[in-house]
């Protein structure tokens, strides 16, 4: 069976790029530049890691240092330089199975392409591919900077199937042949392996897809990387307009495709750190819009679970609970995010920095005299009813995972 017959869902066989097997993948595999937004000392650390070896940390630019215009040059000129010298070639058309290993947990997923006009991040679509949060159009801009023009595409998108028996993963070691990368990730990544598939694994996926159609919608939805896919379907509707072929290779875009239900995955709130406010005023400014405050001292300060209708707001001289009506999680996500866009038009040199990981989100809010907001982690269930329901989520209602199991980096797919 070809791929064809896939086509419908926007699924796509990709031409893989990887490494030359000289260099060392431990060092050219990095986390996703989304990561580590507001710790410089991450990407040092990562700097200092990778040295003068092959890396994509060369061909990327961490968002960390997103005002930095001069590294968009170096980035395009240095996927020149890996393709000339060879250091990445090409492993054919081939989907690749991913197992990757964080926490003595293994988490599966399907290296892949999908068709872009099966996309789209827009409220009310029906596409069978839709992202899951709300997109920020201002920030688009300079990712499509980033990605527009250049050589390769790398990845770091997860999407979403709805696959609670697990039917496309079930049997998949029938369907592996050789492996085709192997290797520990740097800094807590834990461990990665790649493995080609057969071509009858497509006949599977074709059966297992229409079995699954009856019962999803939507089909597929972006869990990370929603503005890095909105960029590169930006960037595929302005070279639409302006005349390019329809097979163009900027129709595609990378993804890696991983069951909603993997028992490795999980679905993490993402914490909120407010700075340039007055804590007290940010109190009285949530108890008017709540049903309730129950201010708690330091010493019963939050566990990292929080209760469905709460959300937790930690400074320096106190915890609170803030109590919602809200029956699910994503309302309350919804609420925090309406209180603090509110108090933002009354304070506009309030900053809010999305921080993953509760340990994290407080150390930096020490750092930076900056105010926490903890809030619920949504439920595996509830979140592809909530996205048909809901249309896009709040931005950053969920991360797949803590920081350290993101996606890495690893392998390319060339754009022209």
């Amino acid at each position: 069976m070809t791929y064809d017959s896939l086509a419908r869902w926007g699924v796509n066989v990709p031409e893989i790029l990887l490494p030359n097997k000289n260099v060392d993948l431990s060092r050219w595999a990095v986390i996703a530049c989304d990561q580590h937004t507001a710790n410089i000392r991450y990407w040092k650390e990562v700097e200092s890691l990778v040295k003068d070896s092959p890396s994509t940390l060369n061909l990327i630019h961490p968002e960390i240092y997103l005002e930095d215009t001069s590294r968009k040059e170096l980035v395009h000129k240095t996927m020149e330089s890996y393709v000339e010298q060879r250091i990445v070639h090409s492993i054919g058309h081939r989907l690749v199975f991913i197992e990757r290993t964080v926490h003595n947990k293994i988490r599966k997923g399907l290296l892949m392409s999908i068709d872009l006009e099966k996309y789209d991040f827009v409220e009310g679509t029906q596409l069978p591919i839709r992202s899951s949060e709300e997109t920020i159009l201002e920030r688009l801009n300079s990712r499509i900077s980033v990605k527009e023009d250049a050589l390769l595409e790398l990845s770091h998108v997860l999407m979403l199937i709805n696959d609670e028996k697990n039917a496309l993963f079930e049997n998949i070691e029938s369907y592996k042949q050789e492996t085709v990368f192997d290797t520990d990730l740097m800094l807590g990544g834990g461990h990665i392996a790649g493995y080609a598939l057969a071509d009858s694994f497509l006949g599977h996926m074709n059966d297992t897809l229409s079995k699954l159609e009856e019962s999803s919608s939507p089909f597929f939805i972006v869990g990370d990387g929603n503005h890095n896919l909105a960029a590169a379907k930006k960037i595929w509707e302005n070279k639409k307009k302006s005349g390019v072929r329809s097979n163009d290779p900027a129709r595609w875009a990378l993804v890696e495709l991983v069951n909603v239900y993997d028992e490795a995955l999980t679905l993490e709130p993402i914490a909120r750190m407010v700075l340039n406010q007055d804590e007290n005023e940010l109190l009285d400014f949530l108890e008017s819009s709540a049903m309730k405050i129950d201010k708690r001292n330091l010493s019963d300060a939050a566990k990292d679970s929080i209760p469905t209708n709460e959300s937790v707001i930690e400074s320096m001289s106190y915890s609170a609970a803030c109590i919602w009506n809200s029956p699910t999680a994503t309302q309350t996500v919804w609420n925090v995010e309406n209180a603090l866009k509110n108090l933002s038009k009354r304070n506009p040199s309030m900053e809010i920095a999305y921080i993953h990981g509760t340990s994290e989100a407080r150390l930096l809010a020490k750092k930076f005299n900056g105010i926490v907001i903890l809030l619920p982690s949504i439920p595996r269930g509830q979140l592809f009813p909530a996205v048909q329901r809901f249309g896009n989520l709040p931005n950053k209602a969920f991360s797949l995972g803590q920081a350290e199991e993101k996606r890495y980096y690893l392998e390319m797919r060339a754009l022209r």
